[in-house]
């Protein structure tokens, strides 16, 4: 039996509820000059010393901890080293805070994660530059260097496990040839641009914080676009306006499902990326006001070629960029362009049929939308699992190894067998297909005893009236033996 389609998109899809508890986190608190401070911590006080920056207990009371200031002689030394920033007692995992707006400009993300540390760019109120260093902390996910940042924005976490803390410092250029903590003895830090951070902070001023500035009224942000929770078959889109009456807005950025940022103008349109799609836009005036809007979820279907026609005799295959699901589209079809893999489509029409015991759609009409980037990553599964036990993952880009454990003296096929106990009607294991190729080719078998990583398309064949599961090669250099 045949289901027509017609404006509705080829779709089998698995909804999955994924209920993620997150902890609510303080908001960031702020200085009197303006500037936010990293942590959910604040220093108060100071102990006189020549280089101005406190050294006192922790503000939770832990017995003999220490806020060690800027070349606090009292403080911790490596290496016999001078401490060039403040350590603030915290806690692994909370929050850490943009002090003003800014763009991150480095992360040192290599060896020991409790030493990692994030450099930002930031910039005063007079548009003069100076560097935040958020050292033993780890950048928020989706965020990257350029990443622009709002004032108070959560830029990442406390990294360090162990003496659970941020060390903070300020610099005013961006040569950390020296490294970013600790500094020789024998080296000024003024000399080279570094600054005790409270001191500095209370006696300068960020951007928007000017005292005669009463502005308090945050950007109105509008959001427009088609209706959510609405599957759409064609390219859609959302257009945005932000307003503000007081000091007028200093940054806006837009952001889908809560990865990557771009920086956008006050107003305009852009077009939903493919998939199940969130957008958020945050904006900042030059008061330090902050709004932020969001909308979604939209709707636009499209699938990735995995196989371009021409490969396989019957057709050729096709996935969602998620990779939820995947099918073939046999020949026969009808497109806009000529496709090649990693092509993104939408599939406009079609019949749903069953070929070689797999669903699949006929007479497809298909509309490039242009190319996957990046492709998508062939999904690793056992060999039990391929069609087998949990979600189906027939006609998915799929990755499996195992021991050659049978070759058919035809060499058309062959078997692999990872341990997992599989029988598909016929014996244990999974079937490697090595033919069924356009060109009437057939792929090279390994031997026997062989281990080998197949990369392929999660198929089907009806071999003795038995439906059995395969894995098809596009190529011979998806068949690769181990030993």
């Amino acid at each position: 039996m045949r289901e027509k389609l017609q404006t509705t998109p080829v779709i089998l899809t698995v909804m999955i509820l994924i209920i993620v508890a997150t902890a609510a986190s303080a908001a960031p608190i702020k200085m009197s000059s303006g500037f936010y401070y990293p942590t959910e911590r604040t220093w108060t006080g100071d102990d006189g010393s020549s280089k101005g920056d406190p050294k006192q207990p922790w503000n939770d009371g832990s017995p003999g901890g220490r806020i060690y200031g800027f070349l606090d002689p009292d403080g911790p030394k490596y290496l016999g080293k001078d401490h060039v920033g403040m350590d603030i007692r915290t806690n692994y995992n909370s929050p850490v805070y943009a002090i003003t707006s800014g763009t991150i400009h480095r992360y040192y993300n290599s060896g020991d994660s409790r030493y990692w540390c994030i450099i930002v760019k930031h910039k005063l109120a007079n548009g003069s530059t100076f560097y935040g260093v958020y050292g033993h902390c780890r950048m928020k996910s989706g965020y990257s260097v350029g990443t622009t940042l709002d004032a108070g924005e959560v830029i990442g976490y406390i990294n360090e496990s162990v003496n659970q803390h941020i060390h903070f410092g300020i610099k005013l250029n961006d040569d950390f040839s020296t490294g970013w903590g600790h500094l020789d003895t024998s080296i000024d830090a003024y000399s080279i641009g570094w600054r005790p951070p409270r001191t500095w902070m209370l006696s300068n001023t960020p951007p928007g914080s000017n005292e005669e500035d009463d502005d308090d009224t945050p950007p109105t942000i509008s959001i427009s676009g088609p209706a959510v929770s609405t599957l759409y078959n064609s390219p859609q889109y959302i257009n945005w306006n932000v307003t503000d009456t007081g000091s007028g807005t200093s940054t806006i950025t837009m952001q889908w499902d809560g990865y990557g940022k771009t920086d956008i103008s006050a107003s305009g349109t852009t077009q939903i990326p493919m998939g199940k799609r969130y957008v958020t836009i945050r904006a900042s005036d030059a008061a330090g006001n902050t709004s932020e809007k969001k909308a979604g979820p939209y709707w636009v279907h499209t699938v990735v070629l995995t196989v371009a026609p021409g490969v396989f005799e019957e057709g050729f295959y096709v996935q969602q960029h998620d990779r939820a699901h995947g099918m073939a589209i046999l020949s026969g079809y009808s497109s806009d362009t000529t496709l090649t893999e990693g092509d993104k489509v939408y599939i406009t029409s079609g019949e749903m049929t069953t070929a070689s015991g797999e669903r699949a759609v006929e007479s497809a009409v298909l509309e490039r939308m242009g190319t996957a980037n990046p492709l998508p990553e062939p999904l690793y599964v056992t060999c039990r699992s391929i069609a087998g036990a949990g979600l189906s993952n027939f006609g998915l880009l799929i990755k499996t190894s195992g021991k050659v454990t049978y070759v058919d003296p035809s060499g058309k096929f062959f078997y692999i067998d990872d341990g997992s106990c599989t029988f598909d009607g016929i014996m244990n294991g999974v079937r490697v297909r090595c033919d069924g190729f356009a060109d009437d080719s057939t792929l090279s078998v390994p031997g026997l005893g062989r281990f080998v990583a197949v990369t392929g398309i999660c198929a089907a064949v009806i071999d003795q009236n038995k439906h059995i599961r395969v894995v098809r090669p596009r190529q011979q250099s998806d068949i690769v033996v181990i030993k």
